[in-house]
């Protein structure tokens, strides 16, 4: 992270997914939205505390409430979501605060589905967003670009995500693209995609049934 020198967390057991433990001079930890320690594979906010003086940023360039809600008691809020594994430690990264659902009364991390959306073979690029719900909260609509200008069938798509995604993180709107709109750095830019659903493919619409997987 720029805002504290560098890595705060590095993964060297080489744990698929994970982003490891904190580095030395660094503690991190996870709380919830009012401020306690999440629980075991709760999802919260990363927080990090130096432990050496001098590694944090000062601030934001001319901008004091930016960095007065960053730099709080010491501790840096990232603005990064994830979940502890206990015992082992382990963090995992769980995408960033912007990009947070609320969907049937379930926080949904956009940067979950869109893992798991983009492993997809004939997909290769994908963003996921919130759109207007007519039932409270949001629905989740999300972008595709299917590799090499492939047809791609929405059903299909959603099939796919309900063997791999909880039934409350399946996209409700499939819009298919051709392109999206880049920063400088090759991320999409989510300020410019549509919220519109006009045009968009329907799961409630096209009469597919999500099929609700109990736990035992």
């Amino acid at each position: 992270m720029t805002e504290a020198a560098s890595f705060t967390t590095i993964n060297l057991k080489g744990r698929l997914g994970s982003i490891g433990r904190p580095v030395p001079h660094f503690e991190v930890k996870i709380v919830t939205e009012d401020g306690r320690a999440a629980a075991t594979h709760d999802m919260g906010q990363i927080l990090v505390r130096e432990r050496e003086p001098g590694l944090f940023m000062n601030g934001y360039f001319k901008d004091p409430e930016r960095t007065a809600d960053a730099l709080r008691d010491g501790w840096l809020h990232t603005g990064d979501f994830g979940t502890c594994r206990r015992p082992d430690g382990l963090l995992y990264f769980a995408g960033r605060r912007r990009d947070r659902l609320r969907r049937r009364g379930e926080n949904v991390a956009a940067w979950e589905i869109e893992q798991v959306v983009g492993m997809h073979a004939d997909v290769e690029a994908c963003a996921a967003i919130g759109v207007p719900s007519e039932v409270g909260d949001e629905d989740i609509k999300i972008f595709v670009k299917p590799v090499g200008g492939k047809s791609l069938d929405p059903l299909d798509l959603v099939r796919y995500c309900e063997r791999h995604l909880a039934y409350f993180q399946i996209p409700r709107y499939v819009e298919l693209v051709d392109a999206f709109p880049l920063t400088p750095t090759e991320r999409i830019r989510k300020d410019q995609l549509s919220a519109s659903v006009a045009a968009c493919w329907d799961l409630e619409r096209s009469g597919y049934k999500i099929r609700v997987r109990r736990s035992k």
